[in-house]
């Protein structure tokens, strides 16, 4: 049971570095952050509730345990490089973000 524990574990662990990997290059990748806006996301606050055991002498116990995930304004931009089209989602202002539409220029 341990083996599987230790394997699964590095299967996760190898799938979050891939993950931040191409989050990274993708965001390096785009270069300036400049573009047409082409599509706009509002995500609530939310609060997420998973529990962790705890063993001790015998007595088991599930803990909850909490994360809030503050409210995120989001805009997808897109711009054409020589024959490449590239897209990217950056986290704006709340201010900004109402005042931009899709179809405008962004520029930082």
């Amino acid at each position: 049971m341990e083996k599987v524990i230790i394997i699964f574990t590095i299967i996760i662990l190898i799938s979050i570095f891939a993950f931040i990997g191409i989050y990274i290059y993708n965001y390096i990748d785009y270069g300036k952050k400049e573009g047409t806006i082409v599509d706009k996301s509002y995500q609530a606050a939310y609060t997420t509730v998973r529990y962790t055991t705890v063993s001790s002498g015998g007595t088991t116990t599930s803990i909850p345990v909490s994360q809030y995930y503050p409210e995120s304004f989001n805009i997808k931009i897109q711009k054409e490089e020589g024959n490449k089209r590239k897209e990217i989602w950056i986290q704006v202002p709340e201010n900004e973000y109402n005042d931009l539409k899709i179809g405008d220029y962004y520029k930082k």
